[in-house]
């Protein structure tokens, strides 16, 4: 009785399926698991191909039969013995509703070049010569999926024909079928041209929209210069919808035609790019169309974008030399939009403008830095904000962006991904850009490693490159005072202090143990007592055999410059020679251990 309200509900009575249909859905929508969904797939598909060839099956009820199926296909099932019963329905369907689902169930059934989509093409023949739209719309909906090497040469003369039909409807379908014969199955183009030609000057909006779309999509595939003839035709189709020359059905949320203002604004930047028409008109044109959408919503946001591009695609000289400000200036509340969707159009749009057109703060990465932080938990904006610093990054740049990648970092933490990604660029462009390696350098980098931002292969690698960089002295002016070892050692120092566990780079806690134990005697703010306390108290921490002999050494390192050790120590010892450790490192233990004994 549970079910007896869902049964007579307005959608399911308007539907016309029946409850056997609305049971089978009921199970499958509340299977626990895949096991229990596959037994009732199962069992709902070796009843369906027990019935289904019952002579007496009536065409609603086939209709029936093939929409469960289909929902058994969409969940991957196997429903090849079914593909005949579809093709049956196209042909012998008792009204267009059960035809329709024919077609459908066709489509979706019949993989490329199936032997038995040969047994369709009478029914798609027959259907495109009907004088019943619904009949002619079903065959030209399934001849753009279907694909079969006969189906061609057997329905194109008939879809010609079907694109000078009365109703406009058909006529939309028929060209978005000549455009599959086209492209699919190699019908030359020069035989649908003047079709596709005629499309665009149709009496009806929506006929000639439908054209642009194919449009737009053959002058992206051949030389656009075949038809600078129609430039024209497709300025005027702009034209007309900014002057609101057609019916305001076509309006979506305030904007006329958006999709076809997109197709148009797409088609003449092919032709600008491909240097054809007057630049100087296209800009005027483009401006209007982008004031025409400039305080509008949703597919608005898609024409400005369109607009940009269209814009960057004139010469700038030109561009700048027609207008008093920047074309470009209505993306900037979409670069600090809240909304991750309008900063990615500003982001887009962006990296599209020349950068004469670019204001300081874009050039100076500032503005991309605070971009970075709060697009913090979109990969795809990060990555967007990524390429485009890489077309301006030099030395200051990357120096003025730390404080944003840091933060960052901070924020995203838990997101491993994001971190590598964004902790990987930072330090291959550091190692690209900022040559110099002074002290800023060797605090960034380290404090940087320290997070855990990067995958631990190219720790090794930098924490083996700031190890060559100190013991080595290239440091330019700094070497020597020593500068760059003392800020080497503070930071070392202020990362030891903040490790509470063992989770830290092993790469990275050999480098600060090392940098401590040679280099701990010339900072002026950190005393060795301090440096050895920090040691001995992560040492103890870690669970590493080998990173607590690291830390040991630097230890012992600075017992011998200063003479003195801290409580505790000849305990930590006594426990580790019960540990297994190689012989090697025995031997190191017992070399401090008695030189601590001998003081």
């Amino acid at each position: 009785m549970t079910f007896l309200p869902s049964y007579f509900n307005s959608e399911f009575l308007a539907s016309g399926l029946s409850n056997e249909f609305y049971d089978f859905i009921t199970q499958i929508t509340h299977a626990k698991n895949k096991e229990e969904e596959g037994h009732h797939v199962t069992h709902e598909l070796s009843h369906l191909s027990s019935i289904m060839g019952s002579p007496d099956i009536s065409s609603s009820k086939m209709r029936d039969y093939l929409i469960r199926l289909m929902h058994c296909y969409m969940l991957g099932y196997d429903i090849d013995f079914s593909v005949i019963y579809a093709i049956m329905a196209t042909q012998s369907g008792e009204n267009e509703y059960d035809r329709r689902v024919g077609y459908l169930a066709c489509i979706l059934f019949l993989r490329k070049d199936h032997e038995m989509t040969i047994m369709l093409i009478n029914t798609l023949q027959r259907d495109l010569k009907s004088q019943n739209d619904l009949d002619q719309c079903a065959a030209l909906n399934a001849i753009c999926y279907i694909e079969h090497p006969d189906l061609s040469d057997n329905v194109i003369d008939l879809v010609l024909k079907a694109a000078e039909f009365p109703k406009q409807i058909v006529r939309k379908k028929a060209i978005a079928a000549l455009y599959h014969l086209h492209h699919q199955s190699n019908v030359p183009f020069e035989r649908i041209e003047s079709t596709l030609r005629r499309a665009l000057e149709d009496k009806d909006s929506s006929v000639v929209f439908s054209a642009l779309s194919i449009w737009r999509l053959v002058l992206n595939e051949t030389n656009a210069t075949q038809y600078e003839d129609l430039l024209p035709v497709f300025s005027s189709v702009l034209r007309q919808i900014l002057e609101k020359k057609i019916h305001k059905s076509f309006a979506y949320h305030g904007v006329l035609a958006p999709w076809a203002q997109m197709d148009c604004l797409c088609i003449l930047t092919i032709y600008q790019k491909a240097s054809i028409g007057s630049p100087k008109e296209v800009y005027h044109l483009t401006m209007d169309c982008l004031n025409s959408a400039e305080k509008k919503v949703d597919a608005a946001y898609a024409i400005v974008l369109e607009c940009i591009q269209l814009l960057s695609s004139i010469d700038s000289l030109l561009v700048s030399s027609l207008s008093d400000e920047s074309p470009f200036h209505i993306i900037d509340s979409y670069l600090t939009a809240s909304n991750h969707n309008l900063k990615y159009l500003g982001l887009k749009s962006m990296s599209m403008i020349d950068h004469t057109f670019w204001k300081k703060r874009w050039l100076d990465g500032s503005l991309l830095g605070a971009a970075l932080e709060t697009s913090y938990n979109d990969d795809t904006l990060i990555s967007l904000i990524l390429v485009i610093l890489d077309t301006i990054l030099d030395r200051d740049i990357l120096f003025n962006l730390s404080s944003n990648v840091l933060t960052t970092l901070f924020k995203c933490h838990d997101l491993k991904d994001t971190c590598h990604l964004i902790g990987s660029w930072y330090i291959n462009k550091l190692d690209t850009h900022y040559v110099d390696h002074d002290s800023w350098f060797i605090e960034t980098t380290m404090t940087l490693l320290f997070g855990n931002y990067i995958k631990e292969d190219m720790m090794a690698s930098q924490c083996r490159l700031l190890k060559s960089l100190i013991a080595e002295e290239m440091l330019g002016e700094e070497s020597d005072n020593h500068a760059l070892r003392e800020k080497a050692v503070d930071t070392a120092f202020t990362l030891l202090k903040k490790c509470h566990s063992n989770h830290h780079s092993p790469s990275l806690l050999q480098l600060i143990f090392w940098i401590l134990g040679e280099y701990g005697h010339l900072s002026d703010k950190q005393s060795q007592i301090d440096i050895m306390g920090e040691i001995q108290r992560l040492v103890v921490l870690l669970d590493d055999d080998y990173l607590q002999i690291h830390g040991l050494q630097a230890i012992k390192k600075c017992i011998l410059r200063k003479k003195v050790w801290l409580s505790g120590l000849k305990g930590i010892l006594r426990e580790y020679k019960k540990s297994a450790l190689p012989e090697k490192q025995l031997v190191r233990l017992r070399s401090l251990f008695i030189s601590i004994r001998d003081m």
